[in-house]
């Protein structure tokens, strides 16, 4: 028969605190990263991590905008000098004209130019507008799609917004895939503009806070997806036949060579350049007139949008909350010639779970630094460096890295952390407090208060060794082993638990420590572990309390023929060492040197004089130099002694009056 091993033992050290919280960062990075996978773009994650991407905006600081991009604004200038809203769309037309003489590369306007103008002449000024885009033949009329069927002025398309349609459009499961969210219609211009223009739709969504952070290059409508105002504008750009458009339903779309990814809703992550102004910009009123560098716009795109106050859409933006939607669009269409959108796409996704990851295993670590406060210092740091890292990696590779959850991972792990460490430390205190408490009944003081400072050490390793100066007092029981030959146990017991109270009572009351018990004596320190002016004095009351107690209880117990019981004590004062002793596996805490050796001989010297209390002369001097003069009156000095192991002999002083025999 063979013996089975036993269940495995728990490594000395590991605590099961410890093990339930690394279990609960666990489950909380599990839990945490399948609500990032699940809802990372949901309700209030999303609204904190927007503003998260905002702050790293600020952080950067604005950048320059392209070359390739012009605006012309319809700003306050060009109102206060046409003096009316809206204007002849004549003033449309000249600066259409005087953009494609300068040879501008494409123009693109960010105005719904829907109904006919309101004027006496009968639409001329509508069809000067619509010969100038014809004549330009580069230029992009939009068209917006709506979700009320109220706003719509048309819900069956346009043949010319039907032929803007992506004629390549490939889903990851072969075939067209339904539309993300389906419009009600279109707002589209007159049909003069979308014949003689090259339409694109100029929908945007913004966020639950406001923000507009997202393009989305393709919105579909029936069966059909539509290029956005920058997805045309690029294709313009970079000459692009509409041929050389194609959409690839939940990873991107193609601008000839170029891709760019995008989501599932074909949403890219604008990088913004900057706040308003950040890209050159001249007044309407000054193109219309010519009034312009010649070639200030040649092979350039321009945008023609309202920028004036009241005029248009405005939209919040990391930098501006009141950017006006025409250079919101100038910040996308740079995104798509150069500047590149944030990167946000399958492998952002995977670093955000090794972040999250990596955040969950350095919160658990925190429990080896075993300090709440120590541990909480630490979580700010590794927050900090997590904030620095994921700000560098959006300067300098343009990445999305997801700052909240992985910053909730660290923080709530850090906080189950921290919590487990504080309940560990007090438990801990509290045990410290009881083991104080059995220790000081059992052991030394000094041994307990050397054990709970030392903490966990390893064998032999002792524990920090002092010198001071010190009063060290023997005490005995003169008599006691006669006495206990006629007693039976329980009453030898009775009679040292007797002794040892009135000793531990008269030590406690004049500042002394009970280094030990030894049978029937003692031995007791005062100034330990902080010395005192008075702690030879305080030895000796002490010693007078002792001995008077002893000798009115052995008085009253004391039996006629029986043995006499009193008391031994000598005190010297001086240099001792607070020390462990003992060997590797067994030792004590207690003090050592010459005035322990002289003290105890002191003390045996008590029954050759019979005296209860002798001192020697530093142990006197030195309590009378501290006011014990009451207690030193009935004193008297003895012969110099030639005390055993020590070359000199010393001067002592003996109470009562002893007498010799």
């Amino acid at each position: 028969m063979s013996a089975s091993p036993g269940p495995p033992k728990r490594p000395a050290g590991t605590k099961p605190w410890a093990r339930l919280e690394t279990l609960g960062v666990a489950v909380l990075t599990l839990a945490l990263a399948l609500v990032y996978l699940a809802a990372r773009d949901a309700g209030p994650f999303q609204a904190i991590e927007g503003e998260t991407l905002d702050w790293r905006f600020r952080l950067r600081g604005p950048e320059a905008g392209g070359d390739e991009i012009a605006i012309v604004a319809i700003d306050d200038r060009t109102l206060a000098a046409l003096g009316r809203w809206p204007f002849s769309r004549a003033r449309l037309a000249d600066a259409v004209d005087a953009l494609a003489a300068d040879g501008a590369r494409g123009i693109v306007f960010d105005l719904l130019l829907v109904g006919p103008e309101d004027e006496t002449s009968g639409g001329a000024a509508d069809r000067a507008l619509a010969a100038a885009i014809a004549r330009a033949g580069n230029v992009i009329v939009p068209f917006a799609f709506v979700y009320d069927a109220a706003q719509a002025n048309h819900t069956a398309l346009p043949e010319a917004i039907e032929r803007a349609a992506f004629r390549v459009v490939r889903s990851e499961a072969g075939g067209l895939a339904g539309a993300p969210a389906h419009p009600a219609g279109v707002l589209a211009p007159l049909p003069a503009f979308l014949a003689a223009g090259l339409p694109a739709h100029v929908t945007v969504f913004v966020e639950a806070d406001g923000s507009l952070r997202f393009s989305h290059g393709a919105i579909g409508y029936g069966d059909s997806y539509f290029p956005s105002l920058p997805v045309e504008a690029t294709r313009l750009y970079f000459g692009v036949d509409r041929d050389g458009l194609s959409l690839d339903l939940g990873r991107g779309l193609s601008i000839g060579e170029r891709f760019f990814a995008a989501d599932h809703e074909t949403a890219m992550a604008i990088d913004y350049a900057g706040p308003n102004g950040t890209f050159e910009t001249w007044s309407l009123i000054d193109v219309a007139k010519g009034d312009f560098a010649p070639g200030a716009f040649r092979d350039r795109l321009v945008l023609i949008g309202p920028t004036a106050a009241g005029l248009g859409d405005r939209f919040q933006t990391p930098f501006s909350a009141m950017l006006p939607g025409v250079e919101v669009f100038a910040n996308v269409i740079d995104d798509f010639l150069g500047r590149g959108f944030l990167r946000r796409g399958s492998p952002v996704l995977w670093l955000d779970l090794l972040a999250l990851a990596l955040a969950g295993a350095l919160a658990a670590m925190l429990g080896l630094l075993r300090r709440p406060a120590v541990a909480m210092l630490a979580a700010g740091g590794l927050l900090a460096a997590w904030s620095a890292l994921n700000l560098f990696a959006f300067v300098a590779w343009r990445a999305w890295l997801n700052y909240t959850f992985p910053s909730l991972v660290l923080a709530l792990g850090a906080a189950l952390v921290v919590a487990g460490l504080a309940v560990r430390e007090t438990r801990g205190r509290g045990l410290a407090e009881r083991r104080g408490a059995v220790l000081s009944r059992y052991v030394s003081p000094l041994a307990a208060a050397g054990l709970l400072a030392g903490g966990e050490r390893a064998a032999g390793e002792g524990v920090a060794e002092r010198t001071q100066m010190a009063a060290v007092m023997f005490v005995d029981l003169v008599g006691f082993t006669r006495a206990s030959e006629n007693m039976t146990a329980a009453a030898t017991a009775a009679l040292l638990r007797r002794f040892h109270d009135g000793v531990e009572r008269a030590a406690q009351a004049h500042g002394g420590v009970i280094d030990k018990f030894i049978g029937d004596g003692a031995l007791v320190v005062f100034g330990v572990p902080g010395g005192q002016p008075e702690d030879a004095a305080n030895a000796v009351r002490c010693a007078r309390q002792i001995a008077g107690e002893v000798a009115d209880w052995t008085a009253e117990t004391a039996s006629p023929g029986g043995p006499a019981l009193a008391c031994g004590i000598g005190i010297d004062f001086g240099a001792v060492a607070v020390a462990e002793v003992g060997g590797r596996d067994h030792g004590q805490i207690t003090v050592a040197g010459d005035t322990v050796n002289v003290a105890s001989r002191l003390e045996a010297l008590t029954r050759d004089w019979r005296a209860a209390i002798i001192l020697s002369d530093t142990a006197y001097q030195t309590a009378r130099a501290a006011g014990a003069g009451a207690a030193l009156a009935a004193f008297v000095a003895l012969p110099d002694q030639q005390l055993r192991g020590r070359d000199r002999p010393i001067r002592l002083w003996a109470w009562p009056p002893p007498a010799k025999d």
